[in-house]
């Protein structure tokens, strides 16, 4: 397994729980050892060829929740067959079967390993960046990580372009400044309003654990995640060159099929 978790109350302490349980049960575990963006989790699973990792985190859901992101080999999100099946193992356990380390036992038990995955994570982003192209715009970038884990990645990435980072929102804030930890168009007025003010080229929004973004253009206008779609879409095919089938869920714009159709 591989353990990651966000800054939400209890996190930290809701990841040694799951180390507990799985040292104690003789199942191997690698946990990152500092609070992380989830996406950096589900990269580490993939890139270590492991068949299962977790999340400690409530996502964009108000700070009095927490829960767990499971996900299966390749860092996938689970299936619904998969959670079905935990529930159903989990109905069946009394507590009296449940097998407990308290964190250093699980650290001394040797089916424990620390690591720090980020440089790796970064490394395969900057990957796939036109990293020189992207030097030569000299970009002025506003990030919010509305108090959330995103800040370490997502300025490091900017900052080896050469772009120019200011940082709003980034400390240490569990009840994530009252609001929700969600990069909706109402909740991001301070991130659209300083970046028209202080004119930057781009504002960059994410979500309490970091996969789920909001992007701010330099007008100040804010950037439906469907027209986000739209975009990466169209650039794939005009620029990138890119053909095949595309798949979108019910809930996402229609855009993208008059687009393929015009492809």
């Amino acid at each position: 397994f591989v353990v990651g978790y966000d800054r939400r109350f209890l996190s930290d302490r809701g990841a040694h729980w799951m180390v507990g349980v799985l040292t104690a049960n003789n199942v191997p575990v690698l946990l990152i050892e500092k609070d992380s963006p989830t996406p950096l989790t589900m990269f580490t699973i993939g890139d270590l060829g492991y068949d299962y990792g977790l999340a400690i985190t409530a996502s964009h859901n108000s700070y009095e929740y927490n829960g767990v992101k499971f996900f299966i080999d390749g860092g996938r999100d689970a299936s619904v067959e998969v959670t079905e099946q935990l529930e159903v193992i989990m109905e069946s356990l009394a507590e009296e079967d449940i097998k407990f380390f308290e964190y250093g036992e699980a650290l001394a038990s040797g089916n424990l390993t620390l690591i720090n995955p980020l440089n790796a994570y970064i490394d395969r982003i900057l990957s796939y960046l036109d990293v020189e192209a992207i030097k030569q715009r000299n970009l002025k970038v506003l990030l919010d990580p509305m108090f959330g884990v995103s800040k370490t990645s997502l300025q490091t990435v900017l900052i080896t372009c050469r772009c120019n980072v200011d940082v709003i929102n980034d400390r240490h804030d569990m009840m994530f400044g009252g609001n929700l930890p969600t990069p909706s168009a109402e909740n991001l007025n301070r991130l659209k309003q300083t970046v028209v003010k202080e004119a930057y080229d781009l504002g960059i929004a994410t979500d309490g654990d970091a996969d789920r973004v909001g992007i701010v253009d330099e007008k100040g206008n804010y950037i439906h995640p469907n027209a986000i779609m739209v975009l990466l879409y169209y650039y794939f095919l005009e620029y990138k060159g890119l053909r095949g089938a595309g798949i979108r869920n019910v809930a996402t714009t229609h855009l993208l099929d008059r687009i393929a159709k015009a492809y």
